[in-house]
């Protein structure tokens, strides 16, 4: 399964980006990465997004 890997998703462009991505694709192809650690823990695709990317680095 090919991954889609969304950088800075915490700005404007790509937070628009993100929510498009999010509403057209399946969760388990989203990477999501953003440098503001604040944002992330605020939110409740933290967990699904950190769980995939833990995941996707255990197995490679």
């Amino acid at each position: 399964m090919k991954k889609i890997l969304c950088t800075g998703v915490d700005g404007n462009f790509g937070s628009r980006a993100a929510k498009i991505l999010m509403d057209k694709l399946p969760k388990e192809q989203l990477i999501f990465t953003s440098p503001n650690q604040k944002l992330w823990k605020n939110t409740k695709q933290c967990a699904l997004m950190l769980a995939t990317l833990i995941l996707i680095i255990l197995i490679n």
